[in-house]
């Protein structure tokens, strides 16, 4: 989707490699692969269902973007994901979301003749509403304001809400 590529920037590897002593020091957290997509958009994403086998990948336009401390922030954010295991939370959310409006599609396809204006409305309306806001709240609430609060521990104290500004800028 991305067609990332492994990164081969070494302050950067540096830069994760030392987040990820610090944030996996007491809890044996691996050092994640990096990636790199070719994207002038500025982003970051972790990914990668256990500590293990995760991942963070970085636009190239995040890289251009931001400044040394602040890319630093956004790997400590990323790097708090990883630790958490925020990313197995979205992929459970994402599941329980995508299951149901699987259920939804097998009500419509099943039998017709029984069928109310009420069960409509609830197939076309309220499923697909509630399985966007189960994501949303997860999503939101759950991962990205803990994940923020540890960054706060992990990087320079100001460094996620500088580079936050410089996106917004």
């Amino acid at each position: 989707m991305y067609r990332a590529k492994p990164l081969s920037d070494a302050k950067i590897k540096e830069m994760v490699s030392r987040l990820a002593a610090k944030a996996g020091a007491k809890a044996g957290l691996p050092e994640p692969k990096l990636y790199i997509a070719d994207l002038p958009v500025p982003n970051a994403f972790a990914t990668g269902r256990c500590p293990a086998k995760a991942a963070i990948c970085v636009t190239r336009g995040l890289l251009d973007l931001l400044k040394k401390d602040e890319i630093e922030g956004v790997l400590a954010h990323e790097m708090s994901h990883i630790k958490h295991r925020d990313t197995l939370i979205q992929t459970m959310s994402a599941t329980i979301a995508g299951a149901i409006t699987w259920l939804g599609y097998l009500f419509w396809f099943g039998d017709s003749r029984n069928r109310s204006i009420f069960s409509y409305l609830l197939l076309f309306f309220l499923v697909p509403i509630a399985a966007t806001l189960i994501r949303m709240a997860i999503s939101s609430t759950v991962l990205n304001t803990p994940a923020d609060r540890r960054t706060c521990q992990a990087a320079p104290w100001n460094a996620l809400s500088n580079g936050v500004k410089t996106f917004n800028s």
